[in-house]
């Protein structure tokens, strides 16, 4: 089966007289195999992000695909990652020809990233009105995460926020933690009255 084509073959029966009768034809064809289908062989996502897509890959002419889970069994359909658990997933996707014929797997390595927690703050802060000097609004992250500090109305900020004074009342600033993969975590609020 190593060379794809047509190989014959032919069989006789022979009696014990020595008289060989004719020739059966055994025609034996050696389908070719797909190759393995093309796929975006490692994709990363944000724990408990949804909105995720099944995975995808793509078939040569004629083929359809064959889905399987870390464990080698056949899938109904393409798998959508599982985001709520930290860590790394494996699913592997072939293409099979109508001749039956099955060829090599492709890896797909899906990455699950944490999602950093909230970061501390002070969440109630008080001044006077016109009260000059306030500093900017502050907060405490993880070593390997940046900050990102929204309005009431939820727009992001440049940078920490400094309250104006200017009128009496209640403001309300966001602010989250934001890793280097992109994932960012809950808001903590500060209320500034």
């Amino acid at each position: 089966t190593a060379t794809v084509g047509v190989q014959k073959y032919y069989v006789t029966q022979k009696f014990s007289t020595g008289c060989e009768g004719d020739k059966a034809e055994i025609t034996v064809t050696i389908n070719p195999l797909p190759a393995a289908p093309t796929v975006s062989a490692t994709l990363a996502y944000c724990q408990n992000q949804t909105g995720v897509p099944a995975l995808s890959a793509t078939p040569s002419s004629g083929a359809t695909l064959v889905w399987y889970n870390a464990n080698g069994q056949i899938l109904p359909s393409a798998a959508t990652p599982y985001t709520a658990t930290v860590g790394v997933q494996k699913y592997y996707v072939a293409q099979k020809f109508s001749t039956g014929c099955e060829g090599d797997k492709a890896e797909i390595t899906v990455t699950i990233n944490p999602l950093p927690a909230a970061p501390t703050v002070s969440a109630t802060l008080s001044y006077c009105q016109n009260q000059t000097g306030i500093p900017a609004l502050t907060a405490t992250k993880e070593t390997n995460a940046t900050l990102v500090w929204y309005n009431e109305t939820g727009r992001v900020l440049q940078s920490a926020p400094t309250p104006s004074t200017a009128v009496a009342g209640t403001l309300k600033y966001y602010v989250s933690q934001k890793f280097s993969t992109g994932c960012e975590g809950p808001k903590a609020e500060i209320v500034v009255t």
